[in-house]
């Protein structure tokens, strides 16, 4: 409200200047709200110092997932050769530790073959020429003006593993140039030529590759080369003379990076809440979250996630500092590089395990999968009561179809989804049979069975566990309709693996396939494989340094976390002050317009006495003289 327009004048009776008076009066009216808008703008800083921590802290959230898990250690490998230029290697995935060395005694070729014949460009006739490649007609669908280029089109579309191409060998001599597109003698293909002068010679003969490892000769069809050191990529780039050397290790330099880089991220929170809660007593300033029982209790219990000892291991193997982790006076991390790297130098894997999430059995037959946030560390008994099995059916002794017979079996997936696989009297018993149906089943790109012969059965096998393997056999017509016959033993409706079942640490436990998972308790979420029935076995679960730190940090983060909470108890405060800022302009505004009217009251009460007084001194000038005494 402007209650300006109440006068225009101020202080014309009066002779003072009320304008001024009214705008003194009221600056000291709104001194209470200048101090609780002083308050808000306070609540905003804080706000400012909270995004800050939540930077910090998504930046550590960063560090740990990179390292938060014992297995994510185990891709922290690196290989190299020793003649790179000859043999080149890289990791294409979990490298085992070693070395392997080799001479490489010939490289992988691709075969080529290229015609006799030339030609003047591209757009010359091939003159009736034919061309078969591999049992492939090309020249079949070529009318009698096909030109050269109409040629290598039709081989480049026929779908042959044969690439072609017209080379010019000098101005106007071109040539047909047929290369295989794999190399090695798997990729090898034979030409049958009509009308060709000299058919298709070979200009360069198809070869594997060769190498001698130690006194054996391995050969493979192609330069890289993939599974002769497992998790490494090969590739061959020259002959040599002697043995290369390809050495697979632990990549410990950068197992050292990620957990600097963890303890850099610690020190970037804590430091953050350091300086955002400190008090200066010389320039007596406090950071924005000085007294801040929030901030205060994320600095305690992070540091406290790394100073106490690790649930589940003893002694001074349960402290960080045996990693060459310790929290210092002063509150933050010291990093010990010496420590940590001897720390995996001496047992990589152990290192990796007191640091991140990991877990262990007390059985071969048994592996730590994963684990949640409700899983708490300790040691579990597991008592196994049913050992996962796969859904199997085995037929009656297999008897071979008559001369002229055929009998189609359908296999019907959980999905719905089925193969029909049609079997005749060239089928003479089950290995046959069994052989049939793993070749259709592979042509039809199924993969979820296995198929073999028990004695004279057929036999059929999921290759997953538990019950969500399962699937149906039943012998159809020609038109695909169920005959009612018993497909050779094999119809014996819906056939189901078996889950896992038993208990994890004394509570129930929820089998899945081979996979049991702790479903109450402390071992809730815990997730193990079982292969087999190992019977009684023991599970240790420990979440690590990071790991702790980790559960802590969860705690702070997301919409109920530490820093959510103090946001909200912010945004709630903000809200107050602007509510009563509000109410007290409104008190004020109304303040002003009173003090403007009695301004104006009293401007208009002194205008009249002045216009009395004027009258007056009028009047009694107009008197005689004799009645002025």
């Amino acid at each position: 409200m402007n209650s300006q327009g109440l006068f225009s004048i101020g202080g014309i009776a009066s002779g003072l200047d009320t304008a001024n008076i009214v705008e003194q009066l009221m600056a000291l009216e709104r001194q209470p709200i200048k101090r609780i808008e002083q308050q808000k703008a306070r609540l905003s800083t804080v706000g400012d110092a909270w995004t800050q921590v939540s930077t910090k802290l998504s930046s550590l959230r960063s560090a740990i997932d990179q390292i938060s898990r014992a297995d994510r250690f185990d891709s922290l490998h690196k290989v190299s050769s020793s003649n790179p230029d000859a043999v080149a290697v890289s990791a294409s995935g979990k490298v085992g530790e070693g070395q392997l060395s080799f001479t490489v005694n010939q490289l992988a070729t691709r075969m080529q073959r290229s015609s006799a014949d030339s030609f003047e460009g591209l757009d010359a006739a091939i003159g009736g020429r034919e061309l078969v490649i591999d049992g492939v007609d090309i020249t079949a669908e070529l009318g009698e003006n096909a030109t050269l280029a109409d040629l290598v089109e039709a081989v480049n579309d026929a779908g042959l593993d044969v690439r072609a191409s017209a080379l010019q060998v000098t101005p106007g001599n071109y040539q047909l140039v047929l290369d295989a597109k794999n190399t090695g003698t798997v990729g090898e293909f034979a030409v049958e030529s009509s009308g060709w002068s000299n058919g298709f010679g070979v200009t360069q003969a198809a070869q594997d590759a060769e190498l001698t490892v130690g006194g054996i000769t391995v050969t493979r069809s192609s330069n890289t080369i993939d599974d002769l050191v497992e998790g490494a990529t090969i590739t061959l780039n020259a002959t040599t003379t002697g043995p290369v050397t390809i050495t697979s290790e632990r990549d410990i330099d950068g197992a050292v990076d990620k957990v600097k880089g963890f303890v850099d991220a610690v020190n970037g929170v804590l430091g953050t809440l350091k300086t955002m809660t400190a008090y200066d007593p010389e320039s007596r300033q406090a950071g924005p979250l000085q007294g801040s029982s929030e901030a205060r209790q994320l600095m305690t219990n992070l540091r406290d996630a790394i100073s106490r000892p690790m649930a589940g291991l003893t002694g001074s193997d349960a402290l960080a500092s045996s990693l060459g982790i310790s929290l210092t006076r002063d509150g933050t991390l010291e990093f010990d590089e010496a420590k940590v790297r001897q720390a995996f130098q001496d047992d990589f894997a152990g290192a990796a395990a007191k640091l991140a999430r990991s877990g262990s059995t007390t059985t071969d037959a048994a592996q730590y999968l994963s684990s949640t946030s409700a899983t708490q560390p300790g040691t579990y008994g597991v008592e196994i009561t049913q050992a996962a099995a796969v859904a199997s059916a085995t037929g009656d002794a297999y008897v071979q179809p008559g001369l002229g017979e055929e009998r189609t079996i359908r296999i019907t997936r959980g999905n719905g989804t089925f193969t029909d696989v049609t079997l005749t009297s060239a089928h003479t018993n089950a290995e046959e049979a069994a052989a049939r149906i793993r070749a259709m089943l592979e042509a039809a790109g199924v993969n979820a069975f296995d198929v073999t012969a028990d004695g004279n059965a057929l036999r059929i096998d999921t290759l997953a566990y538990g019950s969500a393997a399962r699937f149906t056999i039943t012998e159809v017509d020609g038109n695909g309709e169920a005959t009612g016959g018993d497909a050779f033993g094999l119809a014996q409706g819906e056939v189901t693996g078996t889950d896992v079942a038993g208990t994890i640490g004394g509570e129930a436990a929820t089998g899945s396939g081979r996979t049991l998972t702790g479903a109450a308790g402390d071992a809730q979420g815990l997730s193990i494989r079982v292969d087999g029935n190992p019977g009684n076995f023991d599970v240790t679960w420990t979440r690590g340094v990071i790991g702790t730190l980790g559960a802590e940090l969860s705690r702070a983060e997301g919409v109920t976390g530490t820093v959510a909470r103090a946001r909200a108890s912010l945004t709630a405060q903000r809200e107050i002050y602007q509510t009563r800022i509000e109410g007290m302009e409104r008190r004020v505004e109304m303040r002003e317009a009173t003090i403007r009217r009695q301004f104006v009251a009293m401007e208009s009460m002194l205008g009249q006495l002045n216009s009395q007084g004027q009258w007056l001194s009028q009047q009694l000038a107009g008197l005689p003289s004799n009645q002025k005494k």
